[in-house]
């Protein structure tokens, strides 16, 4: 297990290189779309050795000039360490937190001119490390039936280490220091992770490593084939179509329960909450809008008046057209930071705890039962089987269980209309069979929920094979 702390050294065949590379960037690729597959080449990604190191670094260097390839990295690499991480005893964590402290003490004394910020991030990891190798420590904190919320030993650590827990609310703030229990011991490993690759990218964004290494043809040639091959794999993850501003309305009887009623509460009220009109914006951007077409869409919703039951926002479109405007393209990645958003997971939108206000949510997790019937077709109504067994998934607390249902009703009362040419308002539940599904669709977010509802469904509501 490795922080890749040190770069890899000694030499390398370009042709191996290659291979360690793409097959990493594949790999990669497999754990952000929730299907892992089996590297061909193991060797390439055994963990901490010459092989993985070279992969690693090489795809953190072609990554940071492209915004939207390097937040990719980011998020990838660090779920590759969560995932190592899940695998490991308190013996081999200690092992590895005993190379990190090394590595750290090294790097502090041989870089006197490195910046203030990631000279404490570093005190802060070798201090981390001090308190996790501790025998009895290690075995308490980093066995496998180790709660989450076990406080038995905490650490102290600055507050700029871990603002994901933070934001989340899930450690104490006293004088600066955050006090993280054992039990979140591994999600703090996992963000000064995902902060010491942020602080390696940003060194090579200073140092013009990336452009010595461009002129190189042969690197630049493997930065060119990884950029089609992210660009491809972006457009695969919305289904390869284009949604435009009028498609929605046709389209929004296939979105998930969250996002289609958002859209009917924006179609009610003709306004949104920020966070409903970013979770929106960036749904329909990961189906397919462009920026263009999504500047469309929110102009002319917020261009009428606004509806006597709306949201409390009071702003509009002729007003507030350069505020709503910059908001929208920063989304898309093309103002300020330009980062690349992407929608929350269905995880993130489950957990979310939502103010009284909200409009948006899981109506699996956050709606009552009366509420969030009004989501649901007729046709569910009247199927009491799956009625109640949605209802039991529900309240046990199986969220994404009862959305898989709801799924796969959905996709069955597709596929009966189609069959039957009827239309959906006069299929009934007689024709549409759910109860428990051996099908093997899966989805980790809205996007993949709507993507795997429709494969084959054109935009115009024509089968593309047809």
């Amino acid at each position: 297990m490795t922080y890749y702390m040190k770069p890899p050294r000694g030499n390398i065949a370009l042709h191996i290189l290659n291979k360690c590379v793409r097959q990493r960037f594949e790999y990669l690729l497999s754990l952000e779309s929730g299907e892992i597959s089996i590297p061909t080449n193991f060797e390439y990604l055994n963990d901490g050795t010459s092989m993985d190191r070279a992969g690693h670094f090489i795809l953190r260097l072609l990554s940071v000039s492209f915004p939207d390839f390097k937040t990719f990295v980011l998020k990838a690499e660090t779920n590759l360490f969560v995932h190592r991480l899940s695998t490991l005893d308190h013996n081999q964590v200690t092992r590895m937190l005993k190379i990190l402290y090394r590595h750290v003490k090294e790097i502090i004394q041989l870089s006197p001119n490195i910046s203030v910020e990631f000279s404490e991030f570093l005190s802060a990891v070798k201090h981390m490390c001090t308190v996790m190798i501790k025998k009895e420590t290690a075995i308490h904190a980093f066995k496998e039936t180790h709660p989450e919320t076990c406080s038995y030993y905490n650490i102290l650590v600055p507050f700029t280490t871990c603002l994901p827990l933070i934001k989340k609310r899930e450690v104490e703030l006293k004088s600066g220091k955050c006090i993280v229990p054992c039990g979140k011991w591994k999600q703090l490993l996992a963000i000064q992770f995902h902060l010491h690759l942020e602080f390696g990218m940003k060194h090579l964004q200073t140092t013009g490593c990336l452009h010595q290494a461009l002129n190189d043809s042969r690197i630049h040639q493997l930065a060119q084939d990884l950029g089609r091959r992210f660009s491809s794999n972006t457009v695969e993850m919305s289904g390869g179509r284009m949604m435009t501003a009028k498609d929605v309305d046709s389209q929004h009887i296939y979105f998930p329960p969250c996002m289609a009623h958002l859209y009917r509460k924006l179609r009610s009220r003709h306004r949104l909450t920020h966070e409903a009109r970013r979770q929106l914006t960036l749904f329909l951007k990961g189906v397919g809008m462009p920026v263009e077409e999504a500047l469309n869409f929110w102009r002319t919703e917020y261009s009428q008046p606004i509806s006597k039951c709306g949201s409390g926002c009071t702003h509009s479109w002729q007003k507030d057209a350069r505020r709503y405007g910059y908001s929208i393209r920063h989304m898309y990645g093309l103002e300020g930071g330009r980062y690349t958003y992407v929608v929350s997971s269905c995880r993130v939108i489950q957990r979310s705890a939502l103010s009284p206000l909200a409009e948006g949510g899981c109506p699996f997790q956050h709606f009552d039962y009366t509420r969030m019937i009004t989501t649901f077709p007729s046709q569910l109504l009247n199927d009491k089987s799956t009625m109640n067994e949605m209802l039991y998934l529900k309240e046990s607390g199986k969220s994404h269980e009862a959305c898989h249902m709801y799924h796969t009703f959905q996709r069955k009362l597709i596929q009966t209309t189609r069959t039957s040419g009827m239309s959906k308002s006069l299929v009934t539940s007689d024709h549409v069979s759910c109860g428990k599904s051996n099908s093997s669709i899966s989805f980790v977010n809205p996007v993949q929920y709507y993507l795997n509802l429709i494969p084959h469904q054109g935009m115009d509501g024509t089968n593309e094979k047809d």
